[in-house]
């Protein structure tokens, strides 16, 4: 060692540090939902069409030449009644008429009707706390 230096060699090991993650479920609160179904009587006043028929009765008494068909004038539906009558020839004669006439009238009938609705209430509860989740 005769004023020598002497370099000294080290060596360091090296180390190396590596990071690990994982996940796992925990609770971390729990909630509770109720829904109830709330009725409430509301007015619904919607126009009503009523169709009614008036029936009418008309002697005719008149020959035709053969059986009469139904007919319409505007609204009124006409139907001949016929009969056979035995002459010395057969005609046919129109006993009477029978008139059908449709009236339509709107009018408004306010009624009661029943309505639903629901509601939900939301609690939220400690992870500890008893029941379902």
């Amino acid at each position: 060692m005769d004023g020598e230096q002497y370099l000294a060699q080290v060596s360091l090991p090296i180390v190396e540090e590596t990071v690990s993650v994982r996940k796992r479920k925990r609770i971390s609160s729990k909630v509770r939902v109720r829904t109830r179904v709330i009725e409430s009587a509301r007015t619904v006043d919607e126009p009503l069409v009523c169709e009614t028929v008036d029936v009418e009765r008309l002697p005719v008494d008149r020959w035709v030449e053969g059986p009469v068909p139904v007919r319409q004038e505007g609204d009124t539906t006409i139907i001949s009644v016929m009969e056979e009558v035995v002459v010395v020839e057969k005609r046919w004669k129109v006993v009477e008429e029978i008139r059908l006439t449709k009236r339509e009238a709107i009018r408004h009938q306010p009624q009661q009707v029943t309505v639903r609705r629901t509601e939900a209430t939301v609690e939220r509860l400690s992870p500890d706390a008893d029941g379902p989740a």
